[in-house]
């Protein structure tokens, strides 16, 4: 199969965030806060509580738990746009907002082409993979470009992945534990 139609048909490449790393900034730092972006305080119980608010915010960029009452405080701004503003706290931990769904979801082939069995029959399958991180997409060809050395710089040496193809009605794809390499 000549390399552009195979481009052509690779629409959504996805890895494992915790698995690779590339996420970083997804996990918690203990003992951290960010302070002067508060727009927000509740009592929230616990963090994950706290997470679900600020996902239904779309001001809040990031958060700060407080460890000892169960506060949430709701940030506007982020520690990448205000490092600054990053201080210890031995009574809070900072966390960014997560992006929206669990990284399949995201996925316009199985959204749009396929359905809810598609998404959870892949989830499970791919369980032991993601059980610490989710999926992030490195790689469209329609909105990232068809050229192979678009593909490779972005998805180049990020861990396993999983390729999500759609031709006509047909959806199809296959996971690898392996980073692609390639000297282009």
């Amino acid at each position: 199969m000549p390399l552009k139609l195979w481009l052509a048909t690779v629409a959504v490449l996805m890895l494992p965030a915790e698995v690779t790393g590339r996420c970083e900034d997804q996990i918690s730092i203990k003992f951290k806060a960010l302070i002067g972006h508060t727009f927000k305080t509740w009592l929230a119980g616990n963090p994950y509580q706290c997470h679900l608010k600020c996902q239904d915010d779309m001001r809040c960029q990031s958060f700060n738990f407080v460890i000892r009452n169960g506060g949430c405080e709701m940030n506007n701004q982020t520690m990448e746009t205000r490092p600054k503003d990053l201080i210890d706290d031995n009574e809070r931990f900072y966390m960014k907002r997560w992006p929206k769904g669990e990284g399949l979801e995201e996925s316009n082939i199985l959204s749009e082409y396929g359905n809810i069995s598609y998404i959870n029959a892949l989830k499970s399958f791919l369980g032991p993979v993601t059980q610490y991180g989710k999926w992030v997409k490195c790689y469209r060809a329609i909105t990232d470009g068809w050229e192979s050395v678009t593909f490779h710089d972005r998805c180049n040496n990020k861990g396993p992945t999983v390729t999500i193809i759609r031709v006509g009605k047909y959806i199809f794809g296959g996971y690898t534990g392996v980073s692609w390499q390639s000297e282009y």
